[in-house]
C-alpha cells in the first residue's frame, strides 16, 4: 500500500508538469501569426501587381492588334496601285478602291485612306498640272507646312475626301516627325508610323494622331540594299489615324484603371493618350510595359484605382494574425486537457498489470503464430507443386529432365508431341541423347575437347558439359522424331541443384523451329526481291533525270541568257514566266529525286551557316510573285533578330517554298502569311504559314503527307501538282529532327507550324554575294568544254563570253583527250554521257597525265551516288544540269583563282 501511493505524484507537481507544453504552443502560434501576416501583406501586394501587369500584357496585345490592323488596309490598296501601276493609276481608280472597302467598319480610328506620291524638285509643275487634269473638280494646289527645296511627297489622293480635304495637295516632307517616319519605310520595305502630330484635318484642340506609311516602288526593281530602295521608291500608301479613337475603340479600359500611353524619342516622352484621372495617385500601384509598333516606342503605365484593389477581394489588413492566434488559443487548451487525461490514464494502467499474466499471454501468442506459419508454408509447398505440374502440362516447350546420369525424369506432354514418345516410354529408361543425330553429337563433342582442353566422348556429356559448370548452354540442335523426321530446334540446358547448391539433375527446354526457320528463308527471299526492285528503281530514276535535264538545260541557260538582251517591259514578263515555268518544272523533278534518295535512306543534309533574313527575302521575292498573279496578297512577318544560323539553308528554303506555295495555289482570295518566331523553350525556330484558303477536311488532313496525295482528290484535280510537295517536307523535316503540323477548317483557311531544332550562328565576316558574268575577268584564261549537245555549247558559250574567258570545245571525251596535246587550258568543264568516250573514262585518262588539272562535271546525272563516284574518279566539283549562271561562275572563279 506504502509502494503504491508513493508512485503516484502529487497534483500540483503534475500541473507543473503539464503547464510547459501549452505555454511552448502559444509562443510558437504567436511567432507564426506574425510571420504569416507579414507574409499575406507582401502576397497581397505581390498579388495586385501582378494583376495589374496581366491588365496592362492585355492592353498592350490589344493596341499592339489594332494599329497592325490597317497595315492590311495599306496592303489592298497597294496592291491595287501596283496592279494598274503607280503612271497608271488615277481619280477613279482611287474612287473605286475606296467603293471596295468600308472603312469605319474594316478599320475603326482610321481617318481614310490615300496616296502619297515621290515628287522631284523638277517634276513638280508637270505634276501639279496632271493631278488637276485627272481630279473633274481641277482643283489641286501644293501646299507645305515648312518652305524646304527638296524632294516632296504629296497627298494626291485621300479618301473619303469630305473629312480630309485640308490634308489633299499637303507636302508631308515639309516637317520633320512625317518626312523621316516616310524615308524610313522606303529604306527598309515596311510599314512605319509617324511620332505623334497635329493632323491638318481637324483644329489644334484635337488630340493627337498618326500617319502609317507603307512604301511603294517600280515593280521591276531588284531591291537589295536600303540605297536601291531609296533610288527606287515611287511613293507611299498611307492613312491617317486619330490617336483617341484608335485606342478608345481598341482598349476595353475599366474605370478602375489610370492608362497613360507615351511616344519614346531619343529620351524624350510625348503623352498623347489618357484614359481617367485620380485625386491622389502618389501611393497607387502602377505598371508598366513597352512595345515596339512599326518603328516607334510606345511606353504604357497602368496605374490602379481604389475600385481596382477593392474588386480582388483579398484578405482584411491582420485578419490572418487574429485567425492563426485564435487557433493557438483552441490547440492549446485542447493539448492541456489530452494531457492531463492521458498522464491519470497511464498512472491507473501501470499499477493494474500483473508480470505474471504479461509472460503467460505472450508464450500463447507465440504458439498461435508459430502455427500460422506452419499452416501458411504447409499450403505455399502444396500451391508450387501444383504450379510446377501446371506449367510442365501446359507449357508450349518440350522439357525434358534428367538425374545426374543422364536417365530422364521429366518428359512433358509438349516433348511427347515434338518427338511422338509418351512418357511412359522414356522416363527412367532412355538418355536424351537417344533423339540426336550421331553425326552432330560427334561434331559437338569435338569442338568442346578443343574449348575446354580435355576429351569429351560422344554422348550424354556433350549437353551437359558446360551445365556442370554453371555456364550457360543454348545451342541449335536437330531432333530425331519417333518415325525418323528431322526436327530443328533450339535447346537450353541447365544444371539442378538443391538448396545446399549439391547437383541432381539436368534440365532441357527444346523449342521448335521449324516455323521460324522458314519464316526468316522468306523474309531473306523478299528482301533481296526489294533489294533488285529499289536497284532498278534507282536506274531508271537516274536515266530520266539525264534525259530530261540535258535538253531543259537548253531551255533554262537560254532563258538566263536572254535576260541581259531583251529591252521590252512586256518581253522581260514573258521571259520571267519562262523561267519561273522552268524552275517549276526542274522541281518537280528534284522532288521525284528526292523522294528516291529519301525512301533509299541516302538523302544527307547539309550543316552550314546562313542568314536567315537573306532565305526569307528571297522567299518573299518568290512567293509576293505568284501571289500577286492571283490577287491576293503576300505578307512575310520576320520576329527573329538574330540573323545567322546553322543547318541546311537549301532544305529549309524548299520545305517553306513548298508549303507557302501550295498556300498560295489554294487561296483564291485574301492572304497567305509567313511568320517567323524564334521558340526559346525548345531552341527552335518556328515558321507559321496562315492563309484564308478552301481550308482542308479532317479526313484529308490523316494522309496529306503522304506520297502522291492532294488535298483536291476530285476528278477535275483544279489545282493540280504532283502529289510529292508535302510528302517530301514531312520526310525534310523529320530528317532535320523537327515536326510539321496543321490546323484547317473549310471555307475559312489552314496554318501550317513547321518547327526545326537550329542553332545560332556567329556572323561571318564576309557574305557571299551573288555574281554576275560582267563583273568577273576571266582574260587569260583557257576553259575547255567537253559537250556532246550543240544547243548545250551555245549555251555555254553565251553564259562565259562576258567573262573575256577563252572557249574551246570538243563534241566527246576522246577529242577531249587529244586537244592537251596542242592545248593547255585552265579547266575543263565535263559532260558525262558522250558518245566514242564518255566523262568518266577521259577523266580518268587527263588525270593520268595532268593530274593537277581541275576537272569540273557538268552532266545531268544528279544522283547522290553518281555525285561520289566522281568525286572518288577524281573530279574537281559537280554541276547538275539545267546548270544556274550564278552556281557556275561562282564554281570557276573558285576553281582559277585559289
Amino acid at each position: 500500500m506504502a509502494e503504491s501511493e508513493s508512485a503516484i505524484p502529487p497534483i500540483k507537481s503534475l500541473k507543473l508538469k503539464l503547464f510547459w507544453l501549452p505555454f511552448l504552443i502559444l509562443t510558437i502560434g504567436f511567432s507564426i501569426a506574425i510571420y504569416a501576416d507579414k507574409r499575406q501583406s507582401l502576397e497581397n501586394q505581390q498579388y495586385i501587381a501582378a494583376k495589374l501587369q496581366a491588365r496592362l500584357s492585355l492592353i498592350s496585345e490589344t493596341v499592339t492588334d489594332w494599329v497592325t490592323l490597317y497595315q492590311y488596309g495599306l496592303r489592298g490598296l497597294k496592291g491595287s496601285i501596283i496592279t494598274a501601276g503607280i503612271d497608271h493609276f488615277n481619280y477613279a481608280n482611287m474612287q473605286a478602291y475606296s467603293a471596295s472597302r468600308n472603312v469605319n467598319e474594316e478599320f475603326p480610328g482610321a481617318n481614310g485612306f490615300g496616296l502619297i506620291r515621290y515628287v522631284k524638285p523638277a517634276q513638280i509643275e508637270q505634276f501639279v498640272e496632271y493631278a488637276r487634269q485627272d481630279r473633274p473638280d481641277g482643283i489641286f494646289n501644293l501646299r507645305q507646312l515648312n518652305q524646304h527645296s527638296d524632294t516632296l511627297f504629296v497627298i494626291q489622293y485621300i479618301e473619303p475626301e469630305d473629312s480630309n480635304k485640308a490634308a489633299l495637295g499637303l507636302d508631308i516632307g515639309s516637317e520633320t516627325h512625317r518626312r523621316h517616319a516616310a524615308i524610313e519605310a522606303a529604306k527598309y520595305n515596311e510599314v512605319r508610323l509617324t511620332a505623334p502630330i497635329k493632323l491638318v484635318q481637324v483644329n489644334e484642340q484635337t488630340p493627337y494622331g498618326f500617319l502609317i506609311l507603307l512604301p511603294i516602288y517600280r515593280v521591276n526593281s531588284s531591291l537589295t540594299s536600303a540605297q536601291d530602295r531609296l533610288e527606287n521608291i515611287q511613293g507611299w500608301a498611307y492613312a491617317p489615324i486619330f490617336a483617341d479613337d484608335v485606342l478608345n475603340s481598341s482598349i476595353a479600359t475599366q474605370s478602375d484603371v489610370i492608362l497613360r500611353i507615351k511616344d519614346i524619342e531619343d529620351g524624350a516622352a510625348t503623352l498623347f493618350y489618357q484614359f481617367g484621372l485620380m485625386d491622389d495617385a502618389s501611393m497607387a500601384p502602377a505598371a508598366t510595359a513597352a512595345i515596339h509598333l512599326y518603328g516607334r516606342n510606345w511606353n504604357l503605365e497602368l496605374t490602379a484605382k481604389p475600385a481596382f484593389i477593392d474588386s480582388l477581394l483579398l484578405p482584411t489588413r491582420h485578419q490572418t494574425f487574429f485567425n492563426i492566434i485564435g487557433l493557438t488559443l483552441l490547440v492549446m487548451l485542447l493539448v492541456f486537457s489530452v494531457h492531463l487525461t492521458l498522464a491519470r490514464i497511464a498512472q491507473t494502467l501501470a499499477h493494474k498489470t500483473e508480470l505474471s499474466k504479461v509472460k503467460e499471454n505472450a508464450l500463447r501468442l507465440a504458439n498461435i503464430e508459430l502455427e500460422k506459419k506452419v499452416s501458411k508454408r504447409t499450403k505455399q509447398i502444396s500451391q508450387v507443386s501444383a504450379l510446377q505440374r501446371s506449367i510442365l502440362e501446359s507449357a508450349g516447350y518440350a522439357i525434358i529432365a534428367t538425374d545426374e546420369d543422364g536417365v530422364i525424369t521429366v518428359f512433358n506432354p509438349a516433348a511427347e508431341t515434338l518427338l511422338g514418345y509418351s512418357a511412359l516410354e522414356v522416363i527412367g529408361y532412355d538418355s536424351p541423347a537417344s533423339f540426336h543425330l550421331v553425326e552432330e553429337v560427334v561434331a559437338r563433342a569435338a569442338g568442346l575437347s578443343k574449348e575446354f582442353g580435355y576429351t569429351i566422348e560422344p554422348g550424354f556429356e556433350v549437353f551437359v558439359a558446360k551445365a556442370r559448370l554453371a555456364l550457360v548452354d543454348i545451342n541449335p540442335w536437330t531432333y530425331v522424331h519417333k518415325n525418323g523426321r528431322h526436327i530443328p530446334v533450339k535447346l537450353n540446358v541447365s544444371s539442378l541443384r538443391d538448396e545446399q547448391g549439391n547437383l541432381f539433375g539436368f534440365l532441357g527446354i527444346a523449342y521448335d523451329q521449324t516455323e521460324q526457320l522458314e519464316h526468316e528463308k522468306v523474309i531473306a527471299e523478299a528482301r533481296l526481291m526489294a533489294e533488285q526492285a529499289n536497284e532498278a528503281k534507282s536506274a531508271f530514276l537516274a536515266n530520266m533525270s539525264h534525259e530530261i535535264r540535258t535538253p531543259l538545260n537548253g531551255i533554262y541557260g537560254t532563258l538566263q541568257v536572254l535576260q541581259n538582251e531583251v529591252v521590252s517591259i512586256q518581253g522581260r514578263e514573258r521571259l520571267a514566266k519562262a523561267l519561273y515555268s522552268s524552275k517549276c518544272l526542274n522541281i518537280i523533278i528534284n522532288d521525284i529525286l528526292d523522294f528516291s534518295k529519301i525512301e533509299a535512306g541516302k538523302l544527307l543534309l547539309e550543316n552550314s551557316q546562313f542568314n536567315l533574313s537573306e532565305l526569307l527575302e528571297y522567299l518573299r521575292a518568290d512567293l509576293s510573285m505568284m501571289a500577286s498573279t492571283k490577287h491576293i496578297s503576300f505578307n512575310l512577318i520576320n520576329e527573329v533578330t538574330h540573323q545567322f544560323w546553322q543547318g541546311d539553308p537549301t532544305r529549309i528554303r524548299q520545305v517553306l517554298l513548298n508549303v507557302a506555295s501550295n498556300a498560295i495555289k489554294f487561296t483564291q482570295v485574301g492572304h497567305v502569311n509567313l511568320r517567323v518566331h524564334h521558340e526559346l523553350a525548345e531552341q527552335s525556330l518556328v515558321f507559321e504559314v496562315e492563309d484564308t484558303g478552301i481550308g482542308i477536311e479532317q479526313e484529308q488532313q490523316n494522309r496529306l503527307f503522304q506520297r502522291f496525295e492532294q488535298a483536291d482528290t476530285s476528278i477535275t484535280r483544279k489545282f493540280g501538282g504532283t502529289g510529292l510537295g508535302l510528302s517530301i517536307t514531312h520526310s525534310l523535316v523529320t530528317l532535320m529532327a523537327g515536326h510539321i503540323a496543321v490546323k484547317s477548317e473549310i471555307k475559312v483557311g489552314s496554318t501550317f507550324t513547321v518547327t526545326l531544332p537550329l542553332q545560332q550562328a556567329v556572323a561571318p565576316t564576309i557574305e557571299q554575294q551573288d555574281l554576275k558574268a560582267e563583273d568577273l575577268n576571266f582574260s587569260g584564261k583557257t576553259i575547255l568544254v567537253a559537250e556532246d549537245n550543240e544547243i548545250n555549247q551555245m549555251v555555254v558559250q553565251a553564259m562565259l563570253e562576258p567573262t573575256q574567258a577563252s572557249l574551246i570545245f570538243v563534241w566527246n571525251g576522246l577529242e577531249a583527250v587529244n586537244v592537251l596535246e596542242t592545248e593547255h587550258p585552265d579547266v575543263i568543264l565535263m559532260d558525262i554521257q558522250m558518245p566514242v568516250m564518255d566523262g568518266m573514262e577521259a577523266c580518268r585518262q587527263i588525270k593520268a597525265t595532268h593530274p593537277a588539272l581541275p576537272i569540273i562535271a557538268l552532266t545531268a546525272n544528279a544522283m547522290s551516288d553518281d555525285i561520289n563516284l566522281y568525286q572518288r574518279e577524281g573530279f574537281s566539283g559537280h554541276l547538275a544540269k539545267p546548270v544556274e549562271l550564278t552556281l557556275l561562275l561562282q564554281k570557276l572563279q573558285q576553281t582559277l583563282f585559289t
